[in-house]
C-alpha cells in the first residue's frame, strides 16, 4: 500500500482539536512496538496511564482502532501514528518493524475481513411488509373509532364535569391510543 500523504492524514481527521493534540504525539518518545505491513499499521503510545494504548489502522478500508477511552475515531494516537508513517518517521531500523503484525492486531483485521465477506441481508418481502401495514392501519383505525366514540361520551355528559375527571382517567384514553400506534 502507498504512503499516505500528510493532507490524507489530516483530511481523516474529525475534528481539529484532535489533529492538533495527534501533531504533539508524532514525535517518536511516547511510541514504541510501531509497525506496518501492506495493509496494517500499528503501535503503542505511552499516555498518562501505566499500560500503554494500544493503536491499529487499517489503511485500506481505513479503519482504526485504539484503547483509549476516546470516542473520537480516529483518535489522537491513530492520527499520530498515521502522521509518523507519512512522515517516514518510522523507517526500518528506526522504530518501525516490518512483516507479521502482533496478534491482537492480526486478530482485529481478521474480523473486520470476515464481517465484509459476510454476504448483506436480503431485501424484506414485501408480501410480509404490505400483511404488516395492512394490520396496522386496521389498528389505528380502531384506535381512531374509539377515540371518537370516547369524544362523544365526553361531550355528551359535558364538557364542565371533565375539568373534575382524576388525571388517570385521561392518561387511560392515551394510553389506548400509544397501544392503537397512533402518533402524536
Amino acid at each position: 500500500m502507498a504512503r499516505w500523504s500528510r493532507s490524507q492524514v489530516e483530511a481523516a481527521a474529525t475534528d481539529a482539536g484532535s489533529l492538533a493534540a495527534a501533531r504533539r504525539l508524532a514525535r517518536p518518545g511516547p511510541w514504541s512496538g510501531c509497525g506496518a505491513n501492506d495493509t496494517l499499521l500499528w503501535g503503542r503510545c505511552q499516555g498518562s496511564g501505566a499500560t500503554p494504548y494500544q493503536v491499529s489502522v487499517d489503511l485500506t478500508t481505513p479503519a482504526w482502532r485504539c484503547s483509549c477511552p476516546s470516542r473520537r475515531f480516529p483518535c489522537k494516537h491513530a492520527l499520530a501514528l498515521l502522521l509518523l508513517w507519512s512522515d517516514g518517521a518510522l523507517e526500518p531500523g528506526g522504530a518501525l518493524e516490518t512483516g507479521d503484525a502482533p496478534a491482537e492486531v492480526a486478530e482485529w483485521s481478521a474480523r473486520r475481513a470476515a464481517r465484509a465477506a459476510q454476504p448483506t441481508s436480503a431485501p424484506p418481502d414485501p408480501a410480509a411488509q404490505a400483511a404488516r401495514l395492512e394490520k396496522r392501519l386496521a389498528l389505528m383505525d380502531a384506535g381512531i373509532e374509539e377515540l371518537a366514540l370516547w369524544l362523544t361520551d365526553l361531550v355528551r355528559t359535558g364538557l364542565g364535569a371533565a375539568r373534575s375527571r382524576p388525571t388517570g382517567w385521561w392518561d387511560q384514553i392515551g394510553a389506548r391510543m400509544v397501544d392503537a400506534q397512533l402518533p402524536g
